[in-house]
């Protein structure tokens, strides 16, 4: 996956409790992606925790960046065995329905992690992905 700075929700970003991406990204208010624009979310730090705590990864869209609310898309909770460096947690499509506005949201249930970093962003799927 191709990665473009100005298309990171986040950069090593510590999560140990439920949080917004660190950056809302903008792309306008259109409904019909084209397929090959992907998100994602890939641990760069391996999640640990002292219980068994999950992760749940969401996407939100607004038409402003602080009315970032609109569930587009959902992973079901993935456990922190999962959750290892360099794994992808997430690979989808741009979903359509997209109000201009987008942002990931971390939810981290049976936590806290006590440790865990995530990049997430947007970018294209090459043809040999």
């Amino acid at each position: 996956m191709t990665r473009v700075k100005q298309n990171m929700f986040s950069e090593e970003q510590a999560v140990t409790v439920t949080a917004d991406s660190t950056n809302v990204l903008f792309f306008g208010a259109f409904n019909d992606i084209d397929k090959r624009l992907r998100f994602f979310v890939q641990v760069r730090d391996a999640a640990t925790a002292d219980g068994a705590a999950t992760v749940t990864f969401k996407l939100y869209t607004g038409a402003t960046a602080a009315a970032c609310t609109t569930l587009l898309w959902s992973s079901a909770a993935i456990g922190k065995a999962a959750l290892t460096a360099g794994a992808y947690a997430v690979q989808e499509a741009m979903p359509a329905g997209g109000l201009g506005y987008y942002k990931i949201v971390y939810t981290v249930a049976t936590g806290p992690l006590t440790a865990g970093t995530f990049d997430a962003g947007i970018g294209w799927k090459m043809d040999d992905d």
